[in-house]
Protein backbone atom coordinates (compact mmCIF):
# COMPACT_ATOMS: atom_id res chain seq x y z
CA UNK A 1 0.00 0.00 0.00
CA UNK A 2 1.76 3.23 -1.11
CA UNK A 3 2.34 5.86 1.57
CA UNK A 4 -0.95 8.50 2.23
CA UNK A 5 1.38 11.10 1.20
CA UNK A 6 2.20 9.83 -2.05
CA UNK A 7 0.83 12.03 -4.91
CA UNK A 8 -1.88 10.62 -6.73
CA UNK A 9 -1.75 11.18 -10.62
CA UNK A 10 -4.47 11.53 -13.35
CA UNK A 11 -2.69 12.96 -16.31
CA UNK A 12 -6.38 13.03 -17.96
CA UNK A 13 -7.41 16.05 -15.66
CA UNK A 14 -4.09 18.06 -15.85
CA UNK A 15 -4.21 17.67 -19.70
CA UNK A 16 -8.01 18.57 -19.79
CA UNK A 17 -7.47 21.55 -17.64
CA UNK A 18 -4.62 22.80 -19.48
CA UNK A 19 -6.28 22.99 -22.57
CA UNK A 20 -8.84 24.35 -20.26
CA UNK A 21 -7.06 27.23 -19.29
CA UNK A 22 -5.46 27.59 -22.92
CA UNK A 23 -9.20 28.05 -24.45
CA UNK A 24 -9.92 30.46 -21.40
CA UNK A 25 -6.87 32.66 -22.50
CA UNK A 26 -7.80 32.69 -26.06
CA UNK A 27 -11.31 33.69 -25.19
CA UNK A 28 -10.46 36.49 -22.55
CA UNK A 29 -8.19 37.81 -25.10
CA UNK A 30 -11.28 38.49 -27.58
CA UNK A 31 -13.52 39.69 -24.51
CA UNK A 32 -11.67 40.23 -21.18
CA UNK A 33 -13.41 40.57 -18.44
CA UNK A 34 -12.74 41.44 -14.56
CA UNK A 35 -9.79 40.23 -12.79
CA UNK A 36 -11.81 38.17 -10.20
CA UNK A 37 -13.52 36.37 -13.29
CA UNK A 38 -10.08 34.93 -14.11
CA UNK A 39 -9.28 33.79 -10.27
CA UNK A 40 -12.28 32.18 -10.01
CA UNK A 41 -11.60 30.57 -13.44
CA UNK A 42 -8.31 29.29 -12.11
CA UNK A 43 -9.57 28.59 -8.81
CA UNK A 44 -11.86 25.80 -10.33
CA UNK A 45 -9.10 24.64 -12.24
CA UNK A 46 -6.91 23.94 -8.91
CA UNK A 47 -9.41 22.37 -6.83
CA UNK A 48 -10.15 20.06 -9.85
CA UNK A 49 -6.03 19.20 -10.36
CA UNK A 50 -5.94 19.20 -6.91
CA UNK A 51 -8.57 17.31 -6.26
CA UNK A 52 -7.48 14.64 -8.50
CA UNK A 53 -3.53 14.81 -8.45
CA UNK A 54 -2.81 14.87 -4.84
CA UNK A 55 -2.15 13.04 -1.87
CA UNK A 56 -5.74 13.12 -1.20
CA UNK A 57 -6.53 10.91 -4.44
CA UNK A 58 -4.23 8.30 -2.88
CA UNK A 59 -6.03 8.98 0.47
CA UNK A 60 -9.39 8.51 -1.18
CA UNK A 61 -8.94 4.88 -3.02
CA UNK A 62 -6.08 3.38 -0.55
CA UNK A 63 -7.23 4.33 3.09
CA UNK A 64 -10.50 6.70 3.72
CA UNK A 65 -13.81 6.25 1.75
CA UNK A 66 -14.12 9.71 2.86
CA UNK A 67 -11.43 11.71 1.26
CA UNK A 68 -13.32 9.90 -2.13
CA UNK A 69 -16.64 11.75 -0.95
CA UNK A 70 -14.40 14.81 -0.48
CA UNK A 71 -12.99 14.61 -4.17
CA UNK A 72 -16.32 13.91 -5.43
CA UNK A 73 -17.80 17.15 -3.29
CA UNK A 74 -14.76 19.32 -4.48
CA UNK A 75 -14.94 18.66 -8.27
CA UNK A 76 -19.14 18.52 -8.39
CA UNK A 77 -19.92 21.08 -6.48
CA UNK A 78 -16.84 23.60 -5.56
CA UNK A 79 -15.24 23.50 -8.48
CA UNK A 80 -18.12 24.13 -11.23
CA UNK A 81 -19.36 27.06 -9.96
CA UNK A 82 -16.08 28.69 -9.45
CA UNK A 83 -15.62 27.50 -13.23
CA UNK A 84 -18.58 29.65 -14.28
CA UNK A 85 -18.46 32.49 -12.39
CA UNK A 86 -14.96 32.81 -14.29
CA UNK A 87 -17.07 33.23 -17.57
CA UNK A 88 -17.24 36.19 -18.96
CA UNK A 89 -21.28 36.99 -20.57
CA UNK A 90 -19.50 37.14 -24.03
CA UNK A 91 -18.20 33.34 -23.26
CA UNK A 92 -21.51 32.14 -22.09
CA UNK A 93 -23.32 33.11 -24.84
CA UNK A 94 -20.74 31.66 -27.20
CA UNK A 95 -20.45 28.21 -25.12
CA UNK A 96 -24.92 28.50 -25.21
CA UNK A 97 -24.18 28.91 -29.09
CA UNK A 98 -21.99 26.44 -29.66
CA UNK A 99 -24.58 24.11 -27.57
CA UNK A 100 -27.83 24.72 -29.76
CA UNK A 101 -30.77 23.12 -28.84
CA UNK A 102 -29.59 20.20 -26.91
CA UNK A 103 -27.66 22.35 -24.95
CA UNK A 104 -30.72 24.88 -24.06
CA UNK A 105 -33.00 21.75 -23.30
CA UNK A 106 -29.82 19.73 -20.94
CA UNK A 107 -29.61 22.95 -18.89
CA UNK A 108 -33.08 23.89 -18.27
CA UNK A 109 -34.29 23.74 -14.59
CA UNK A 110 -36.17 21.15 -14.94
CA UNK A 111 -33.70 18.56 -16.57
CA UNK A 112 -30.54 19.76 -14.78
CA UNK A 113 -31.59 19.06 -11.63
CA UNK A 114 -33.04 15.42 -12.18
CA UNK A 115 -29.93 14.30 -14.15
CA UNK A 116 -27.23 15.83 -11.45
CA UNK A 117 -29.26 14.00 -8.70
CA UNK A 118 -29.70 10.62 -10.78
CA UNK A 119 -25.89 11.05 -11.64
CA UNK A 120 -25.33 11.48 -7.79
CA UNK A 121 -27.16 8.59 -6.55
CA UNK A 122 -25.90 6.40 -9.32
CA UNK A 123 -22.49 6.78 -8.89
CA UNK A 124 -22.66 6.09 -5.13
CA UNK A 125 -24.29 2.66 -5.60
CA UNK A 126 -22.34 0.35 -3.83
CA UNK A 127 -21.36 -1.84 -7.10
CA UNK A 128 -20.27 1.42 -9.05
CA UNK A 129 -18.41 2.93 -6.54
CA UNK A 130 -16.63 -0.37 -5.90
CA UNK A 131 -16.02 -0.44 -9.59
CA UNK A 132 -14.59 2.90 -9.85
CA UNK A 133 -12.29 1.88 -7.16
CA UNK A 134 -10.85 -0.91 -8.61
CA UNK A 135 -10.30 0.22 -11.98
CA UNK A 136 -8.88 3.47 -12.49
CA UNK A 137 -10.60 4.41 -16.32
CA UNK A 138 -13.55 4.16 -14.31
CA UNK A 139 -13.05 6.12 -11.72
CA UNK A 140 -11.44 8.42 -14.14
CA UNK A 141 -15.29 8.21 -16.07
CA UNK A 142 -16.77 9.12 -12.80
CA UNK A 143 -15.03 12.28 -12.08
CA UNK A 144 -15.58 13.40 -15.74
CA UNK A 145 -19.12 12.60 -15.22
CA UNK A 146 -18.77 14.54 -12.18
CA UNK A 147 -17.64 17.64 -13.19
CA UNK A 148 -19.72 17.58 -15.82
CA UNK A 149 -23.36 16.87 -13.95
CA UNK A 150 -21.87 19.60 -11.89
CA UNK A 151 -21.28 22.17 -14.71
CA UNK A 152 -25.14 21.03 -15.97
CA UNK A 153 -26.85 21.60 -12.21
CA UNK A 154 -25.15 25.17 -11.94
CA UNK A 155 -25.45 26.65 -14.96
CA UNK A 156 -28.89 27.69 -14.75
CA UNK A 157 -28.19 29.26 -11.64
CA UNK A 158 -25.05 31.39 -12.45
CA UNK A 159 -25.06 31.46 -16.31
CA UNK A 160 -28.89 31.74 -17.58
CA UNK A 161 -29.10 35.23 -18.07
CA UNK A 162 -31.49 34.44 -21.03
CA UNK A 163 -34.02 32.98 -18.67
CA UNK A 164 -32.91 34.08 -15.69
CA UNK A 165 -35.17 33.37 -13.10
CA UNK A 166 -36.21 35.37 -9.81
CA UNK A 167 -33.51 34.72 -6.78
CA UNK A 168 -36.49 33.17 -4.48
CA UNK A 169 -36.80 30.46 -7.83
CA UNK A 170 -33.00 30.03 -7.29
CA UNK A 171 -32.90 29.63 -4.16
CA UNK A 172 -35.80 26.89 -4.36
CA UNK A 173 -33.78 25.13 -6.91
CA UNK A 174 -30.49 25.05 -4.84
CA UNK A 175 -32.65 23.88 -1.84
CA UNK A 176 -34.44 21.26 -3.67
CA UNK A 177 -31.17 19.81 -4.70
CA UNK A 178 -30.24 19.90 -1.07
CA UNK A 179 -33.10 18.11 0.31
CA UNK A 180 -33.51 15.61 -2.52
CA UNK A 181 -29.95 14.42 -2.05
CA UNK A 182 -29.98 14.42 1.49
CA UNK A 183 -31.41 10.87 1.04
CA UNK A 184 -27.58 9.96 -0.12
CA UNK A 185 -26.36 11.02 2.38
CA UNK A 186 -27.97 9.17 5.06
CA UNK A 187 -27.39 5.96 3.19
Amino acid sequence: MPSPWSFSFEPLFVAVAAVAVVLYVRAWRRSPGPWWRAASFAGGIALVVGALNSPLGTIATEYLVLFHLLQNVMISDWAPPLLLIGLTPAMRTALAKRGGRPFEVLTRPTVALPVWLVGWYVVHLGAVYDAAVRNPYLLALEHAFLIAIGLLFWWPIICDVPRAAATLTRIGYVFAAFVLSAFLGLA
